[in-house]
């Protein structure tokens, strides 16, 4: 038995023995507090908005993750600097229930709605950059959660204006 046998005690028919498993190896973790931010630049010169009297802009998200993000959305000048706040971080895309498994399964919808009017357009054609902030935070809070490739988050941005037809 074993190296006192000179390794006569190996059984082998030539044959080669397979093997499959299941790796699972999601990332685990707790978050408060993260903060993540963008800038975009937008140019909507191009566009006519002198006829829209008011509407509201709506960023529906389905969110596949279980995490809370705050949003907050800030317009900028030149050198980068906030001059008119969009959305303030109190408008929160909700984070996806988690299953008895410990994974979710079903994503959660969250609309963000985006007042707009003839000050807002103005500030939105006046400034060049826009500024995102998101603010995380796992749910349930101070709990481990785990995130696996599979989940995703889908964002939608659409609109409903008053149009004004001279």
């Amino acid at each position: 038995i074993g190296s006192g046998s000179g390794h006569n005690d190996v059984v082998s028919d030539g044959k080669l023995i397979n093997i499959d498993f299941h790796l699972e190896a999601p990332l685990n973790l707790s978050i408060k507090g993260l903060q993540l931010s963008d800038t975009l630049d937008i140019n909507l010169n191009q566009v006519d908005l002198s006829q829209v009297e008011k509407g509201t802009l709506n960023l529906i998200a389905k969110n596949g993750f279980p995490i809370d993000a705050r949003i907050i959305m800030s317009l900028l000048d030149e050198h980068g600097i906030s001059k008119y706040i969009l959305l303030d971080g109190n408008q929160i895309i909700k984070a996806a229930p988690i299953n008895s498994n410990g994974k979710v399964d079903q994503k959660l919808q969250s609309i963000i709605r985006i007042p707009i009017d003839q000050k807002v357009i103005e500030q939105l054609t006046t400034y060049k950059h826009i500024k995102i902030d998101a603010i995380f935070d796992t749910k349930p809070t101070s709990s481990n959660v785990k995130l696996y490739s599979t989940y995703d988050i889908d964002f939608i941005l659409t609109g409903d204006f008053i149009y004004r037809i001279k």
